[in-house]
């Protein structure tokens, strides 16, 4: 997957649950992680001034999906884009799903 920094103040991490694995964004940049055609759980996380570490959990991401971090001044959105897994009509396991 993709994960795509648009946010205008911060550095963000992609984080995928399980194998630690990681990667970090810059702002206004990118960074790629789990390839693998499976579903994901993630977190994305980013320095907040009132806690070490802020963030958002999603679940039911696929392998080739992008990832967004939007926002400012600590009001930061996460939202994801899953054209391949959407194409071939693909839905999360239910265990495995964004509520």
């Amino acid at each position: 997957m993709t994960f795509h920094n648009l946010a205008t103040d911060t550095t963000a991490s992609l984080v995928i649950e399980g194998p630690a694995s990681s990667c970090t964004a810059a702002i206004g940049g990118i960074c790629g992680l789990g390839a693998d055609l499976v579903w994901y759980t993630i977190d994305v996380q980013w320095p907040n001034s009132g806690n070490p570490i802020d963030g958002e959990q999603k679940h039911g991401i696929y392998g080739h999906c992008d990832v967004y971090l939007q926002g400012s001044s600590g009001d930061y959105t996460v939202t994801h884009h899953c054209s391949m897994a959407e194409n071939a009509g693909l839905e999360p396991p239910a265990g495995n799903q964004t509520k």
